[in-house]
């Protein structure tokens, strides 16, 4: 038997586990730093700011992510 492997964004596997019953942090997705921004505004701080790509499945490796971005 073949296993099939399959790589989910991040919002994809949160709306899994939601629909789970797993409760999961509040999640935004955005196309600009303006946006970005604004969102963050609404959201308050701290907030975490992470690269959504189907060709990185690993954030770290490319530094995808900022845990603690300028306001």
């Amino acid at each position: 038997m073949r296993k099939i492997t399959m790589i989910l964004a991040e919002y994809e596997a949160k709306g899994l586990l939601e629909k789970a019953g797993v409760s999961v942090v509040e999640t935004e997705t955005v196309d600009s730093m303006q946006d970005a921004v604004s969102r963050a505004n609404l959201l308050g701080y701290p907030l975490v700011l992470k690269l959504s790509s189907a060709l990185y499945s690993h954030k770290t490796e490319i530094g995808g992510g900022l845990s603690q971005p300028a306001q």
